[in-house]
Formats: structure tokens, sequence, C-alpha cells
């Protein structure tokens, strides 16, 4: 059981629980964790309501990522609809504000995750794909590049990450021809 072997095996767990619908990976990450008994989750690791109404408050904008941060191309159209709708009402709710912004969990996204999300009125969706976006996008609004923030990343790095010259990196590093460059 090297590390490299360890990796190996995860990577492969991971890509046939992103092969199957949504209920039945967690019904298989459910089994595996009672056969190896793993810790539970801690009790909380997202941010509160309370928590949230005190940054929407203080004018940070927040939007909605669905409810249980499912792999929406793993889910009927129906199910889709219920997160992201679900998700939109809980924080217009508990907050008193929801932008027509959406972020897509793990980046998962398709053509009809698109239009569900254009039939429930939201204008922005964020994929996991690094990069800049050239605006307006049209229908390219749907599946906009981002630069990832972590703990890790110092105001300096932020800063150059912002840079022209940096989107084309990701752009290289992502191996693909951003969709933005394209248009005319």
């Amino acid at each position: 059981n090297t590390p490299y072997r360890l990796r190996q095996c995860m990577r492969r767990l991971q890509s046939y629980l992103e092969s199957i619908p949504h209920a039945d990976a967690m019904n298989v990450v459910e089994r595996l964790c009672e056969a190896v008994q793993c810790p539970t989750m801690p009790a909380r690791s997202t941010l509160t309501w309370a928590e949230l109404r005190a940054l929407a408050k203080d004018g940070v904008t927040l939007a909605p990522h669905t409810r249980t941060h499912p792999l929406l191309t793993r889910m009927t159209a129906a199910e889709v609809r219920e997160e992201i709708a679900a998700s939109r009402d809980d924080l217009a709710r508990e907050t008193g504000q929801c932008s027509p912004v959406f972020a897509y969990p793990a980046g998962a996204y398709n053509a009809a995750v698109q239009r569900v999300l254009r039939e429930e009125g939201f204008q922005l969706g964020f994929t996991t794909v690094g990069g800049h976006n050239v605006l307006p996008c049209g229908e390219g609004n749907l599946q906009l590049r981002r630069t990832n923030v972590s703990p890790r990343t110092v105001p300096l790095l932020l800063r150059m990450r912002l840079t022209r010259w940096a989107g084309n990196v990701d752009e290289w590093r992502c191996g693909e021809v951003p969709w933005s460059s394209a248009q005319p």
C-alpha cells in the first residue's frame, strides 16, 4: 500500500462515483464509511445562517450553490431544479437577498443543468475552470471561469493571478482554448 497506489485507488473510486447517479454514489460512500469505520464528518463544516446574515449586512453578495452539494450532472432534471430552486429560496428567506448567480458544485454542469438555471432566472454560472472571462459572454454567462482563492492565497499571488498573463497561464494549464476568446 504505497502512497502512489492509494492515490490511484482513490482516483478510480472518485471516477466511479462521478459516473453514477448522485443518490447511488452517496449510498456507496455511506456503505464504504460503515465498512471501514470512518470517523464522522465534523458537525459543522459550513457557515450558519446567522454568519451568512452578518456577511450580507456587511455588503457581501451571497449566491446559492445547492442544498446538498451534489454533482448536478448526475441527477434528473427534477432533482436539479429542486436543488437549485430550494437553495435560492432558502438563501432569500434567511438573508433577505439572493443574486441571480450560481456556482456549480465541483464545477459539474451540462446543457440540461444550464437550461434549468436559465428557467429559474439565473444570469451567471461559475465553473471550476481557472481563467478569465471576456464580458459580455452571451450564452457563456452560465459557464464562467474563475480564480480560485484558498487560505494559502496571499495578496501578492491573488494580484498576480488577476492579470491577463496569469489568465493565459490558467487557460494553458487547463488544456483548452477558452470559449470566450473564440468569440468574434
